[in-house]
């Protein structure tokens, strides 16, 4: 035999709610109370609005991609809000027709508005002059700052050049520079190496 009890309320003995039903919705407790789980019980359907839970891996996931979490405050603040997190790899495309060698592919960490990245480049036998151009970046470049810019720096090269690595604003590009910006030619950089690292804003 199955027993059921069929209430809207339960009240404890100063006449509080402690389960309320309406329309629909369960209140447990009334505000300022802590509602506790015995040893060893466990719940489900219970969670923050708008986020559930990623099965067994126990990750929260918006219902929105473009839902975040404030960090370092406890009010919304929108200079604190990070809405964007993601990481992966790229393939790296020869601009300059040289048949730059890209081993392995590009790797990218996207933290709100600004990528980091890491290519390693192996250039071939060649007697190009065109100037060495890497597209394939994993996002557009932005253009806050009404110019190209600065963006990488050399991890390890055996070219025996110094020179700095250019984002081109409004593209996916970047380019090895002479100091003064000035493009460096496939043939500089025959059968040589150079790996390097950077970021950029999308903004």
């Amino acid at each position: 035999m199955t027993a059921i009890l069929k209430v809207d309320e339960i009240q404890d003995t100063s006449g509080n709610n402690i389960i309320n039903e309406n329309a629909n919705t369960i209140t447990i407790g009334k505000s300022g109370d802590t509602v506790n789980l015995a040893s060893g019980a466990t719940q489900s359907g219970f969670g923050l609005s708008g986020w559930s839970e990623d099965g067994a891996n126990n990750n929260l996931l918006p219902a929105s991609a473009s839902a975040g979490i404030y960090l370092g405050v406890n009010s919304a603040t929108a200079s604190n809000l990070l809405d964007d997190y993601e990481e992966g790899t790229f393939t790296p495309t020869d601009e300059s027709g040289a048949s730059l060698d890209f081993q392995p592919n590009g790797q990218y960490t996207k933290v709100g508005s600004i990528v980091h990245f890491s290519v390693n480049i192996n250039v071939p036998s060649n007697s190009s002059s065109a100037g060495i151009s890497i597209g394939g970046l994993p996002f557009t470049v932005g253009d806050a700052q009404n110019a190209d810019y600065y963006g990488g720096y050399i991890t390890a090269t055996n070219t025996n050049t110094t020179f700095v690595m250019l984002c081109s604003r409004n593209t996916t590009k970047i380019n090895p520079a002479t100091l003064t910006n000035g493009s460096i030619a496939n043939s500089t950089f025959s059968t040589k190496f150079f790996n390097f690292s950077g970021y950029y804003s999308i903004l």
